[in-house]
C-alpha cells in the first residue's frame, strides 16, 4: 500500500476564487409565504425553477439572472395534497413526478414543465397502487448519471414482508421495464439502503444486518448484501460483501458508470473504535469483487481529525456524508464528525410564526415514507454537535493518496439544514459550505480542497441583513459556477444564488 500523505497547513492558504453573492431585490416579495417544503429543481432555458409547498397549495416559482421571482406560477392540474413530489431537470424542461392518493388507490403521475415554469401538454398516470390496510409504504424517483434512465421504486412492508416494485422508464418517460419482488427481512436489525440506478437502467441497493438499529446513526453493520436487478431482468442477484473480522459503520454506494464498477465505502472498526476506511469494489463486466480493503488510518491524521478525544478514539464521532468519484476510477470520501444527540435550542434563529414549516422530503433516508407529517421548523427538543470535516483521497485501486480536514464547529437542531455542509465541485477544486455561529448570527464560510489536498481559506461570505440564515445544505449546484442557496430572511424563505469565480 502507498503510504498515506498528510496535508496540514498550519497558516490558511490564500484564496484564487472569489465568489458573489446575489440576493434577489425583494426577498420577502408580495406575499408572506408558510412553506412546508421545497425542492430547487436546477437551471432551465437560463431560468432557475423552485418548488415549493404551502399547505396544500403548490407553487412553480421562475427565477431569473439576478433571483429576482419573474414567475409565481400556481400548479392546478392535479388534487390538492401530494404524496410525494420530486423532479427530473434537463437543460430545456423538468419532469415532475408526483403521487396523490385517492379512494384507496395511490396515483403515480407526471408531467413536463418548461423553462418558464409552465406544463407541457397533459400530465399522464405512470402506474397506479392499491393502498393495503397495515402496510407501510416507501417511495423514491431516481435518475441515472446521464439521465437517460428514471426509476421509480415502492416499497411495501407488512411485519416482516417487503415488496417490492420498480419501474425503469427513458427521458421521454416511457416504460421501458417492471418488475416485482417479495422478501423477507428481521425489521429489527436488517434495512435496505443506499438505492442507484446505472446508466443501463439496472437498479441497485444493500440490504445490511445490524446489531441495534436504535442507536446514533445506528449500530454497526454485521454483514452486507449487493442486490442488483438488471434493467432486462424480473429477479435480483445478490452478492455477498466480503467482510472479514471487522465491523462496518454505514456504507455508502456509487455507481462508476465510466469504469463499469460499484464502489462500497465504510468507516470499520475492530471492536469499539474507528480504525479507518473499507472499501470493497465490485466489477460488473467480470461480475467479480475487484478489490476489498480495510485500510487502517494513522495517528497523523487521526490529531488534527478530532483534538479534543485520544487518537484512538478520534474517529469515533464521523460517519461518511458522500462520497465523489474521479474519472480515473479514484474517489474521494467525506466524513462528517456528529456528536451525540441532546436536547436544546438552537441558537440565533430568527423569529418565525408557529405554523412556519420547512422540510424536504427528498433527503429523509433517501426515500419518502408516503403520508409523513412535515417537521417543524420550530421544535427544537433534540440537536446535535456537528464538527470536522474527515477528506481522504483514494486512487483506482482502493490505496489512500492523502488525507486533510476542513474544520468548522456547529450546534443546533439535528434535523435542520443550517448546520452541516454542501459542496460545490469546481474542476481541480470542491468547495465547502457551511454556517457557523459568531457573536449571535451565523456566518456563512466557504472552505476549498485541491486535487493535492489542500486546504484553502475563501473569503467569508458575509451575511447582509443580521436575522438571515443560509441553508447550505438544502440548495443546489446548478452549473459549474453557480449554486442555489436557501435562505430565511424575516421570517420568510428566499433563495440567493452564489458564482464562482476566478480572480
Amino acid at each position: 500500500m502507498k503510504p498515506l500523505l498528510l496535508i496540514f497547513l498550519t497558516a490558511a492558504t490564500f484564496s484564487s476564487i472569489a465568489q458573489k453573492v446575489i440576493f434577489p431585490e425583494n426577498a420577502t416579495g408580495e406575499r408572506q409565504r408558510n412553506v412546508r417544503y421545497f425542492q430547487v429543481i436546477g437551471k432551465i432555458q437560463n431560468h432557475f425553477l423552485v418548488y415549493e409547498n404551502e399547505k396544500n397549495q403548490n407553487f412553480i416559482q421562475v427565477y431569473d439572472d439576478s433571483m429576482n421571482m419573474k414567475r409565481n406560477i400556481k400548479l392546478t392540474f392535479h388534487p390538492q395534497k401530494f404524496l410525494f413530489t420530486k423532479f427530473v431537470n434537463y437543460p430545456d424542461f423538468a419532469w415532475m413526478i408526483y403521487v396523490y392518493r385517492r379512494n384507496n388507490k395511490d396515483y403515480f403521475m407526471t408531467a413536463k414543465i418548461n423553462g418558464n415554469g409552465e406544463v407541457v401538454g397533459e400530465p399522464k398516470v405512470l402506474d397506479t397502487t392499491h393502498v393495503k390496510v397495515g402496510t407501510t409504504a416507501f417511495i423514491n424517483v431516481l435518475s441515472s448519471n446521464d439521465k437517460s434512465k428514471i426509476l421509480i421504486y415502492k416499497d411495501h412492508r407488512q411485519l416482516d414482508k417487503v415488496d417490492f416494485t420498480n419501474l425503469v422508464f427513458n427521458s421521454d418517460m416511457e416504460l421501458l421495464h417492471k418488475a416485482s419482488n417479495e422478501t423477507y427481512y428481521d425489521r429489527n436489525k436488517e434495512i435496505f439502503d443506499n438505492f442507484s440506478i446505472n446508466n443501463e437502467g439496472d437498479w441497485i441497493f444493500t440490504r445490511e444486518k445490524h446489531g441495534d438499529l436504535h442507536t446514533f446513526p445506528r449500530g454497526e453493520i454485521e454483514t452486507a448484501q449487493l442486490y442488483i436487478q438488471r434493467h432486462n431482468q424480473d429477479s435480483f442477484e445478490t452478492q455477498k460483501l466480503p467482510i472479514k473480522n471487522i465491523s462496518l459503520q454505514t456504507l455508502a454506494l456509487n455507481i462508476d458508470n465510466l469504469n463499469n464498477k460499484i464502489i462500497l465505502n465504510s468507516l470499520y472498526s475492530l471492536s469499539q473504535d474507528v480504525e479507518g476506511l473499507y472499501t470493497a469494489v465490485w466489477n460488473e463486466k467480470e461480475g467479480s469483487w475487484f478489490s476489498s480493503k480495510a485500510i487502517p488510518l494513522g495517528n497523523g491524521i487521526r490529531a488534527i481529525a478530532n483534538t479534543k478525544r485520544s487518537p484512538e478514539k478520534a474517529l469515533n464521532d464521523f460517519y461518511i456524508h458522500h462520497v465523489i468519484l474521479k474519472k480515473d476510477g479514484g474517489f474521494i470520501v467525506l466524513a462528517e464528525q456528529r456528536k451525540s444527540v441532546y436536547t436544546t435550542s438552537a441558537p440565533s434563529i430568527p423569529d418565525k410564526g408557529s405554523e412556519h414549516f420547512l422540510y424536504d422530503t427528498y433527503q429523509k433516508n433517501g426515500r419518502n415514507f408516503l403520508g409523513s407529517e412535515p417537521t417543524d421548523l420550530n421544535s427544537h427538543l433534540s440537536g446535535a454537535d456537528y464538527g470536522n470535516i474527515l477528506v481522504l483521497d483514494a486512487n483506482n485501486k482502493g490505496d489512500l493518496e492523502w488525507g486533510n480536514v476542513i474544520p468548522k464547529d456547529q450546534f443546533g437542531d439535528a434535523e435542520f439544514s443550517w448546520i452541516s455542509f454542501a459542496t460545490v465541485y469546481r474542476g481541480d477544486k470542491i468547495n465547502f459550505l457551511y454556517n457557523e455561529p459568531y457573536k449571535q448570527v451565523w456566518l456563512l464560510q466557504n472552505q476549498s480542497i485541491t486535487a493535492t489536498g489542500k486546504v484553502i481559506a475563501n473569503p467569508l461570505i458575509h451575511q447582509t441583513w443580521r436575522k438571515i440564515i443560509f441553508i447550505p445544505s438544502r440548495g443546489r449546484q446548478v452549473s459549474a459556477n453557480e449554486f442555489i442557496i436557501p435562505v430565511l430572511h424575516n421570517n420568510n424563505l428566499c433563495f440567493a444564488k452564489i458564482i464562482y469565480q476566478n480572480s
